[in-house]
């Protein structure tokens, strides 16, 4: 079975489609579906023009509908469901990802939410921190479970080496995240980025982790002790210029 989580899709599917049905206000709900091919995306297309509560009943009819005649007899080629694709919206992005996970909250666990962004993807922008439980797909980045171009690419993160993000109040000083995937890219070096909040239940199959001390938090330095304790190994990165990675533990 197919499966989306922190380290991307579980397999690579031969292919991924997407179908759009339309969500907004002003539909009927009447979908007409002829057939579906293996590995699909649903994307219900909400036309979400405000973050309006009195509009979020509506919207929840439309899921609560799909779920009932999309997905119960097509479940076998659903992969997740797109319930945003776009631009950045106009609204603060924390309050657009809460009124997202409200309507995710009414989908079955292994109906995976997602939204997909035309951008490329921004690590302090798009924090795990705000969008918790939706995987994202962007245009180009290090991060996201989509690539989202002229096709629907899924994406692997099976690298050894993890990255640990600062929180986003730390965002002034995330030139130095950069560096260090710049430094990664540089070098054909595979990683996986982890937000501070989620190291413990995400560093699963890593060998080691590349931190920033001035950036961790104090609760994240516990976590990254216990990252050490359970046999992993920890690189401090310092921006120098060089960027060379410096193995130490000292720090932590």
């Amino acid at each position: 079975m197919l499966t989306i989580d922190h380290r991307g899709f579980s397999f690579i599917p031969p292919t991924l489609s997407k179908v759009t049905l339309d969500a907004s206000l002003a539909s009927d709900l009447n979908w007409e579906i002829s057939s579906v091919p293996p590995y699909t995306l649903w994307h219900l297309d909400f036309e979400i023009k405000a973050l309006s509560m009195a509009h979020l009943p509506s919207y929840q009819l439309a899921v609560s509908t799909f779920l009932e005649k999309v997905w119960e007899p097509y479940r076998e080629s659903a992969v997740g469901i797109v319930l945003y694709q776009g631009e950045v919206p106009p609204f603060e992005l924390e309050v657009f990802a809460d009124y997202l996970h409200l309507l995710a909250s009414y989908l079955p666990d292994e109906l995976p939410p997602i939204a997909l962004f035309d951008c490329p993807g921004d690590p302090l922008l798009f924090s795990k921190e705000i969008f918790s439980h939706i995987h994202l797909g962007f245009r180009s980045g290090p991060i996201g479970v989509i690539e989202w171009g002229s096709a629907l690419v899924p994406r692997q993160y099976n690298g050894t080496l993890g990255i640990l993000l600062p929180l986003r109040e730390k965002g002034t000083w995330f030139d130095e995240v950069d560096a260090c995937l710049k430094e990664c890219d540089r070098k054909g070096i595979a990683y996986r980025l982890i937000a501070e909040p989620y190291l413990t239940e995400e560093w699963d199959e890593l060998a080691e982790l590349v931190i920033f001390p001035e950036l961790i938090s104090p609760w994240g330095k516990r976590m990254v002790r216990g990252f050490e304790a359970a046999g992993g190994k920890v690189i401090i990165f310092r921006n120098t210029t060089n960027f060379s990675f410096e193995a130490d533990s000292s720090s932590t």
